[in-house]
């Protein structure tokens, strides 16, 4: 509750071919509103999970090289908690991101995020749907 954290993900192109051609900056802002919601700002394609519909897995937020505009993608996302015990938490995912702020490329998530914590380590899924 009332903890800020920001994730940053350095997105670079390394398939044969094009490697380093693309290079992105792509930053993420969550917000704990209290114990059972999260809010998150999003710039990355890995983030908004549609990297394999068609879209490169680079290239969103801020583009320092190859990508495309300056500045692409953006998403805004909640997480409800469902249910948490142990080592198990598992929350509803929800958000809308506009794709090169184009209306047209406008998706709506709808899924779950869960974490299984081992020790020091994590595993998390996050099975969900686009429209």
């Amino acid at each position: 509750e009332g903890v800020v954290e920001v994730v940053t993900n350095l997105e670079i192109n390394l398939s044969e071919g094009r490697l380093l051609e693309d290079v992105a900056l792509a930053t993420g802002l969550r917000y704990g509103v209290n114990k059972w919601m999260t809010l998150q700002l999003v710039h990355s394609h890995t983030a908004f999970g549609h990297a394999a519909f068609g879209y490169p897995a680079t290239g969103a937020g801020w583009c320092m090289r190859g990508c495309g505009d300056a500045y692409d993608n953006v998403g805004i996302e909640a997480l409800f908690s469902l249910f948490e015990q142990g080592p198990l938490a598992l929350a509803f995912h929800t958000g809308l991101h506009l794709i090169e702020f184009d209306p047209k490329v406008t998706l709506l998530r709808a899924g779950f995020t869960g974490r299984m914590t081992f020790g020091s380590m994590a595993i998390m899924f996050a099975p969900h749907m686009l429209v």
